[in-house]
């Protein structure tokens, strides 16, 4: 008898400073994220001087993250 074992995945976060100052615009972003990512977790803390957006994933793409907010009409830059 052989026992598979899994591991769980690694997830990597990456944070952006944005200017996203509501909860309906942060609502809005991370709708349009999650369309673009369905495996991955949005969220924004406006409570953070940054505005922070972060992102979690297996596989982030921090371009293209930062391209869909941008077209948004928001400041979106990585953290590093």
């Amino acid at each position: 008898m052989c026992l598979e074992i899994k591991y769980p995945m690694e997830f990597q976060i990456e944070i952006f400073k944005t200017n996203i100052s509501s909860k309906v615009h942060s609502e809005n972003i991370i709708s349009i994220l999650n369309q673009h990512f369905p495996e991955a977790e949005f969220n924004v803390d406006l409570w953070e001087p940054d505005k922070v957006l972060r992102a979690k994933s297996k596989n982030i793409k921090i371009g293209d993250i930062e391209k869909i907010v941008k077209i948004q009409g928001f400041e979106c830059i990585i953290i590093d």
